[in-house]
């Protein structure tokens, strides 16, 4: 193994020198850089040629990508690495492939800085982990497993049908809420425009002719005077509070466990998004325990993608009882998140020493079960907000023309 001295630099800027035994400069490079430290020249003893490690990748940060990667490049990165893993080429060889056949630069800029860490010795897991933005925690759990068994094309499969099912089922609510998503929208803006600018013209002509007022004319006057002057705080608070609750969700544990709950207890809406979570934990669950994770390890894991902060406490409790020798079943019964059909599959799953294809074919149940309910749930929605818009404008002109009637038919007797 040869022996390289080098000039590096630390984070206040100081130089050191010294000499390191390393593979190649890379693996120097790296070496240095868990100790805080990045290469600016090494060579290697009785060498005549300075290697420039870090001055020439440094030509090339100044150069770095910044971007994001989709999840379909994603699932055909997957499927593309178990192929080649399992027609026999090397690891390293398949990333490098890989990286230059990358259409996405920051991509491609992120596979190759992976293939160097492993040309340098490190694990696969280890250097995606250091690109948090592309490679989620559940990816780097499973590839770590995979590693570590012997079985990581498989692991990249499993992958690949995971983020197929999740780019399945985002498609899917897609789909069913941007048209009633749209209508409502427009209804917000009609009713919006219709208070705020059209019907302040007729109330000023109502309150001229002075003359007594039904009860529906009152109330359309109220609520256009409320719309003409305070239109704009309407619309600032329309774009505000998504954002405020976010921002809230975020920095208030208590708050978003609150609205979480909320959530899961809308009529009909409520039912669906319990549903949505439970897709969640036991397609992840299956996927982490068929991968070889162990149980503890899946239940942590699965804590931060089922999206839901009610399932994330259940879980967090089901953690401490499995730890305690309790059965995952009889923790789940004291959550009332969990349906009964979960429970009993769990508890045959676990009965059967095979809980990953019992939670596995609740996510299927489930991928089935959320598409038509979407379908059905939305598919009541679009006429009733077409009946709801009918409704505003049928009972705006019959505030309207009531008391013109009235004067006319005054007039007329």
């Amino acid at each position: 193994m040869p022996e390289y001295q080098y000039r590096a630099v630390d984070e206040a800027g100081r130089n050191i020198s010294g000499t390191m035994t390393s593979v190649s400069v890379v693996s120097l490079e790296a070496n240095l850089q868990k100790s805080g430290y990045w290469l600016l020249e090494a060579k290697e003893r009785g060498a005549s040629v300075i290697a420039g490690a870090f001055e020439s990748r440094g030509a090339n940060s100044s150069k770095r990508v910044r971007g994001s990667v989709k999840r379909r490049e994603l699932i055909d990165f997957c499927q593309q690495v178990s192929s080649l893993l399992e027609a026999g080429v090397t690891l390293l060889e398949t990333l490098k492939t890989l990286s230059g056949d990358a259409d996405n630069p920051y991509f491609k800029q992120v596979l190759e800085d992976i293939s160097a860490k492993i040309e340098s010795g490190e694990h696969i897991y280890v250097a995606m982990s250091e690109h948090p933005k592309v490679f989620a925690v559940q990816m780097v759990s499973m590839v770590k497993a995979g590693e570590q068994s012997g079985t990581l094309p498989s692991s990249f499969n499993e992958l690949a049908l995971y983020l197929e099912w999740l780019e399945g089922l985002i498609s899917d609510i897609r789909q069913a809420t941007i048209y009633p998503a749209t209508i409502l929208v427009v209804l917000m803006l009609f009713v919006t425009v219709l208070y705020s600018f059209v019907v302040p013209k007729f109330v000023t002509l109502l309150s001229n002719m002075k003359v007594a007022l039904p009860l529906p004319t009152l109330v359309v006057m109220i609520v256009s005077d409320i719309f003409s002057k305070y239109w704009w705080l309407i619309a600032i608070m329309a774009v505000t509070v998504p954002i405020l609750v976010r921002i809230m969700r975020k920095r208030s544990g208590g708050f978003a466990y609150a609205w979480d709950k909320m959530k899961i207890s809308l009529p009909v809406f409520g039912e669906m998004n319990k549903m949505f979570a439970i897709s969640r934990f036991t397609h992840n669950f299956a996927t982490l325990f068929r991968a070889g994770i162990p149980i503890l390890q899946a239940l942590d894991l699965c804590n931060n993608l089922v999206g839901n902060k009610v399932m994330e406490k259940a879980l967090e409790d089901a953690k401490f009882d499995v730890e305690a020798g309790m059965m995952m079943s009889d923790t789940f019964r004291n959550h009332s998140i969990f349906p009964p059909m979960v429970l009993r599959m769990l508890a045959v799953g676990e009965a059967t020493s095979d809980i990953g294809n019992s939670l596995d074919n609740v996510s299927k149940h489930y991928n089935q079960e959320i598409p038509r309910r979407l379908k059905k749930v939305f598919g009541i929605m679009e006429p009733a907000i077409l009946l709801v818009l009918i409704g505003i404008v049928g009972f705006t002109a019959l505030a309207i023309f009531m008391p013109i009637l009235s004067i006319y038919s005054n007039i007329g007797g």
